[in-house]
């Protein structure tokens, strides 16, 4: 039986397959888990690097750093973190020590001569707002078992030898397959977002709680809306819309089906995040936007921390200092970098009180920078 991937197995596979943003959801709810593994913190740290969240990647690959003090790659990636950052000094200290350690280390060798051009240097500016910068640090490679390297030998065997006997019936008898069918949208789970021949399309139900009064072409019309929101991987707008079925007066079965659908839809990270709703659209109508994933700017305030959770006041709109919007309870069942001091950006999950409130579920935080004022 094969042996089932560890959480940071997968994260090395799909870091190799430069698929940065999945790493950073798969890892940060981990982070209680593997908070001793610098090994842990390092593929973060890179990830979010990656993906320009930089003070993710400062605060991993701090910690990193922290825990293995000898290991040069995480200090030559931090390295490259603090030039992101515009800390020219720290970069600075780090590179020399590496070559007090490693005198022939390239990567620090080129880093230094980033910076004999000066702090401020279009030479800099072209490491630190380019891909240039990954040039500053190893990637992550995995090593390649003995097995696999005979495995991947025999398959190119066969791609040689045998493959090409057999490609011209192989080919012939798959495009019979696929023809007609491989330009046809589908995913998991569409099958739910459908009004099927027969069903009934409105409650007869006096006591349901209804919300939104539709008509029976109204209902339909809106099973449309989500399909075609769910095909587009859409989901925060297809989740709407099924919220407006769910307290609509539409049938029992319709709603179960628009409900089952509901769990085919995925979490969003800062990398694919779209169809964002604004805080004043969020708390208008809780109903309608439950369980939609929401990215606002702010500041955290009451910050409660405890082994297994982060509980804090969101101020919405307020990371400058000028405008609140509103204030919004949030919680994080994993650790996160939060300060008062900070502005900061939450991804979020609207979770519904009542009928007129809210609370956020923490799906990913990053820090913009030091709040006007603090």
């Amino acid at each position: 039986m094969k042996k089932k991937e560890t959480p940071l197995e997968k994260a090395y596979r799909l870091y190799r397959a430069k698929e940065y943003a999945k790493v950073i959801a798969l890892l940060e709810p981990q982070v209680f888990m593997y908070r001793e593994n610098s090994d842990f913190y390092h593929v973060l740290g890179l990830a979010c690097l990656h993906t320009g969240d930089v003070g993710g990647a400062h605060s991993y690959l701090m910690r990193c750093t922290q825990i293995d003090s000898d290991a040069i790659a995480p200090r030559l990636a931090l390295a490259a973190c603090h030039l992101k950052r515009r800390d020219t000094e720290a970069a600075l200290q780090l590179w020399l020590e590496i070559l007090d350690e490693d005198p022939d280390n390239r990567m620090a060798q080129r880093g230094l001569s980033v910076l004999r051009h000066g702090p401020q240097s279009d030479e800099v500016l072209r490491y630190r707002d380019s891909d240039r910068l990954a040039t500053l640090f190893p990637d992550i490679r995995r090593p390649v078992a003995w097995r696999k390297l005979a495995l991947i030998g025999a398959i190119i065997v066969v791609g040689v030898v045998i493959i090409p006997v057999f490609a011209p019936a192989l080919l012939g008898s798959a495009g019979d397959l696929l023809r007609g069918e491989s330009d046809l949208p589908h995913r998991e789970g569409v099958e739910y977002a459908e009004v099927e021949s027969g069903d009934r399309i409105t409650s007869v139900d006096p006591d349901s709680d209804v919300r939104y009064e539709l008509s029976e072409s109204q209902i339909e019309q809106t099973f449309v809306d989500i399909r075609d929101y769910f095909l587009e991987e859409r989901d925060n707008l297809a989740n709407r819309e099924i919220n407006r079925i769910v307290h609509s007066n539409a049938s029992t079965r319709l709603k179960e089906r628009a409900r089952t659908l509901q769990s085919y839809l995925n979490t969003p990270s800062f990398a694919d995040f779209r169809d964002g709703f604004s805080y004043d659209e969020v708390v208008a109508d809780p109903y309608l936007y439950e369980g939609s994933y929401v990215r606002w700017r702010g500041r955290a305030s009451n910050i409660d921390i405890s082994d297994d959770r982060i509980l804090f006041d969101f101020l919405v709109g307020y990371e400058d200092g000028r405008q609140l919007d509103g204030i919004v309870p949030a919680r994080f069942d994993f650790a996160v970098r939060v300060d008062s001091r900070y502005a900061i950006e939450l991804l979020a999950r609207v979770e519904r009180v009542d009928d007129d409130s809210i609370q956020l579920r923490g799906v990913s935080a990053r820090i913009l920078g030091p709040a006007e004022g603090s």
